[in-house]
């Protein structure tokens, strides 16, 4: 495995840890929160979808890219994402959405860091 490729690798990991704590890291339906590859986001509304967030782990796209999309979803597990598809189950009315606490996390991380593919410093 190439130096870049450990660097996306870990890139994608630390970009789903920080959504999933960024949508409150657990299923808004069920609360299951064990492991965080088992959750998924779901968009409300899907007319509003720009992107499906799970491409955004194959194509990198900016922070402030992906909050703008976080702020039309919920966090879901697999479970309970597959029965709302399906009709078994509803998004709670109440369920929380993106924490808007972290709408500038990636620029305040990005001071700290180098860049995760090229490892220049930014």
């Amino acid at each position: 495995m190439t130096k870049q490729s450990v660097a996306v690798r870990a890139w994608r990991q630390k970009t789903k840890e920080r959504v999933v704590e960024a949508m409150g890291g657990s299923c808004v339906v069920c609360g299951y929160n064990r492991c965080f590859n088992a959750l998924a986001l779901h968009h409300l509304d899907p007319a509003e979808k720009d992107f499906a967030l799970g491409d955004a782990r194959a194509n990198p796209r900016r922070w402030p890219t992906l909050v703008a999309e976080l702020r039309k979803c919920v966090l879901v597990c697999s479970v309970c994402h597959a029965e709302v598809h399906a009709g078994i189950t509803e998004v709670p009315v109440s369920a929380p959405r993106f924490n808007e606490a972290f709408a500038e996390y990636k620029v305040m991380e990005v001071q700290k860091e180098p860049c995760p593919v090229c490892t220049k410093p930014k």
